[in-house]
């Protein structure tokens, strides 16, 4: 009778300590317990495509540039040792910052010149983001990335044929890139049916150091901030 107890005790035992420890320390415990226990230990990787509208913020960015449209591609992936809380995200988009033309009529010949000058912001980022990004319809987010971006513009003059535009004369006056380092803060959401989501959010952006008129070598540096607000499709692979 007494060994019998002693090995009912051990039994107790051995199982309040399997259900006391975390699972890095007791394997035995991280095993999911079935279909119903929502993939909190399977790592997800979430890939998403967006169209964006990024718009200038504050004086330095809107003396220079306008707002404009772009797309990007993100990629989240969340290890199951944080339970889908926490995961690690790297970004990239594009958008026309400035898309203007301006004509010029010389008063002796009346020809019409157009110069063409277009803008184009890039941004590759790595950060992190908060939020559940398990199982489940309704998941928000926060995150906050490091950024290198990219400033790229070109200009050019045109001499249009009206009758034939194919004769029209073009010339490039050359363009420009400066990269300059930044960062951003996002809030959004994504609205999960199975594997595949629905996902929008508003972004903050900040660069620093930006010449204030790239291709002028005593261009003053500025440090533009945007708004960005996004919305696109991703889908979850665990």
């Amino acid at each position: 009778m007494g060994h019998a107890i002693r090995k009912r005790f051990a039994a107790i035992a051995y199982l309040t300590t399997v259900l006391a420890l975390p699972p890095a320390v007791c394997p035995a415990a991280a095993q999911p317990s079935g279909p119903g226990d929502g993939g909190l230990h399977v790592p997800t990787v979430k890939l998403a495509l967006y169209g964006l509208r990024i718009t200038p913020s504050g004086s330095d960015a809107r003396q220079f540039s306008s707002a404009g449209w772009g797309g990007g591609v993100r990629l989240v992936y969340s290890p199951a040792t944080f339970a889908h809380g926490l995961g690690g995200a790297l970004g990239f988009d594009v958008a026309n910052l400035l898309d203007q033309t301006t004509i010029l009529v010389d008063p002796h010949t009346l020809v019409r010149v157009e110069q063409n000058t277009s803008q184009y912001f890039v941004r590759f980022a790595l950060g992190g983001e908060i939020g559940p990004h398990g199982r489940g319809f309704f998941r928000p987010f926060a995150g906050a990335n490091v950024a290198l971006h990219v400033y790229t513009i070109g200009t050019s003059l045109t001499i249009p044929d009206d009758s034939d535009p194919s004769r029209s004369i073009y010339q490039s006056l050359g363009s420009e890139t400066h990269g300059a380092f930044g960062y951003d803060l996002a809030l959004g959401t994504d609205l999960q049916y199975h594997r595949y989501s629905l996902e929008g959010g508003m972004r903050f952006l900040k660069s620093f150091n930006v010449p204030q008129q790239l291709g002028r070598a005593d261009a003053v540096f500025i440090h533009p901030g945007y708004v960005q607000a996004f919305i696109g499709v991703a889908v979850t692979a665990r």
